[in-house]
């Protein structure tokens, strides 16, 4: 099990639960540490590679969080001096504002990839580009736990249903993973999924006429039904 460590840069603890993070349960991984750091510049609207050179992680997988822009716009990037500490933005996570996912598993959600990616590559985050680099992440959108999410629709179709498609588990079974069983990795992704209640309220906001049709249809093969109960026990 890897342990990992969590920074929270600038205003990301409001925005983070640390004790859920602290207590998710997984067979491959374990938060075990999180803190609060801030940047030498002050609050700005973008964290910079070298902003993130200050930090020190002895060897051990850490994730930043960030609200702040990354750069090149990116949701996580590996910092070229640290093969250990990769970033994480939550600048673009519109999604969880619009439904009953949290930040949290958002969070988690990517951690389960990156953690993969790190072991599949030594314990080391490659830059991309370079030739040794396992990543299975793919831009194919097909709720797969490595999907290239960006934006809200792409995040929205993992959650609703949480997998890993057959292209991801063909690779990762080529990768030479210590203690890592493929099919627990499936069983956990699972309890990512979206309640149905959640699911059929952000289908309202996106097609309300929809909705207030199927609801109409409803009140009217109600009432059919409550008649015709009410007519039948009249005539005996």
């Amino acid at each position: 099990m890897e342990q990992i460590r969590v920074i929270l840069i600038e205003n990301a603890e409001s925005k983070v639960n640390v004790r859920r993070l602290k207590s998710w349960s997984s067979s491959l991984f374990k938060i075990n540490e999180v803190s609060n750091l801030n940047l030498p510049h002050g609050i700005r609207n973008h964290c910079k590679d070298e902003d993130l050179k200050i930090i020190t992680n002895n060897g051990q997988l850490t994730v930043v969080i960030t609200t702040l822009n990354l750069d090149d716009n990116h949701v996580t990037r590996p910092v070229e001096s640290n093969p250990n500490l990769i970033a994480l933005s939550l600048y673009y996570n519109e999604y969880t504002s619009e439904s009953r996912i949290t930040t949290d598993e958002y969070i988690l959600r990517i951690i389960y990839g990156i953690t993969i990616i790190y072991l599949a590559n030594k314990r080391r985050f490659l830059l991309s580009g370079d030739p040794d680099l396992k990543n299975p992440i793919h831009g194919n959108i097909r709720n797969c736990l490595f999907d290239y999410s960006q934006n809200q629709k792409d995040l929205r179709e993992f959650f609703f249903a949480p997998s890993i498609c057959t292209e991801c588990i063909n690779q990762l079974k080529q990768y030479d993973i210590p203690a890592f069983d493929l099919s627990t990795l499936e069983k956990e992704i699972k309890k990512f999924k979206e309640p149905w209640w959640s699911k059929l309220n952000s289908f309202d906001k996106q097609q309300p006429v929809v909705i207030k049709l199927a609801f109409f249809l409803l009140g009217v093969a109600f009432s059919f039904i409550l008649f015709s109960i009410k007519s039948s026990l009249a005539f005996t």
